[in-house]
């Protein structure tokens, strides 16, 4: 029991629990500038994530996409995470109303770092148009 203890104390430690910290943390992030409205390219962001990352889980475990528009505040946020006893995020897409365009800010983490920088490129796609999983 001992093992299994400190075997989940090992794998806890190395994994990023909350958006904020992903997004100081993490060395796998990139910017996105785009003419097009931060509200149509949050809904496709959201959209193309729900539909390709949201796989479900298990009665222990879940993925899941959440997101938040701050029309007031012309922001929006989205985040993939596993919902677990301790919440491990994956990614952070933040977008913000410039203008008439909007800026998209992209964080991966708490993977290996191959896997961070195909979900990096996979999330700045669809921040850029594309539709595809």
């Amino acid at each position: 029991m001992k093992f299994v203890t400190l075997l989940m104390a090992l794998v806890l430690a190395g994994c990023i629990s909350t958006a904020r910290q992903l997004e100081t943390q993490s060395e796998h992030r990139t910017t996105v500038k785009s003419d097009e409205n931060y509200q149509a390219v949050y809904r496709r962001v959201l959209t193309q994530a729900k539909e390709c990352l949201d796989l479900g889980g298990t009665f222990a475990a879940s993925n899941k996409v959440d997101g938040q528009l701050y029309s007031d505040l012309g922001k929006a946020e989205i985040s993939y995470y596993l919902d677990n006893v301790v919440d491990m995020y994956f990614a952070v897409v933040k977008i913000d109303r410039t203008g008439d365009g909007a800026t998209v800010n992209i964080s991966t983490g708490s993977q290996p770092a191959w896997a961070n920088e195909k979900l990096l490129n996979q999330l700045k796609g669809w921040a850029e148009g594309s539709r595809n999983c």
